[in-house]
């Protein structure tokens, strides 16, 4: 290698150098865990009985069940089954409902569970009674 390649290699190498150096250094925020007295595992474990969303099936029924009564007052009864992550869930309604308001229903029903019980995939059928 002749010498005024080497002299050219370093030259560029000292003209890389200081820009490299002066690169904006992004410091990492680091997050603190909540205040549970369990070091935040309550926020990482939805299922542990001291996390706040904890709850049993008979709970999850009782939120379902009240916030279709609650929302949807034209529904007159309910029935609910959970099988794991599953939930179906079969609304009755009055006779006189017609096809597109029971199709409406269905889905602000299923709208309705997926915020109420976000842990279940609803499975939503309207029939008149």
């Amino acid at each position: 290698m002749s010498r005024a390649v080497i002299l050219v290699s370093l030259m560029a190498a000292m003209l890389v150098m200081p820009t490299a150096a002066c690169q904006r250094q992004d410091t990492v925020q680091v997050k603190q865990h909540s205040r549970d007295g369990l070091l935040g595992i309550t926020d990482t474990n939805p299922n542990n009985p001291m996390s706040r969303t904890y709850r049993h099936y008979p709970d999850d029924l009782r939120v379902m069940r009240e916030a279709i009564v609650r929302r949807f007052p034209q529904v007159q009864d309910t029935r609910i089954s959970l099988n794991g992550t599953m939930a179906r869930v079969r609304l009755f309604v009055p006779a006189e409902m017609t096809a597109e308001e029971m199709d409406r229903l269905r889905q602000e029903a299923a709208g309705v569970l997926a915020y109420e019980a976000p842990r279940y995939e609803a499975e939503v059928d309207v029939t008149t009674k």
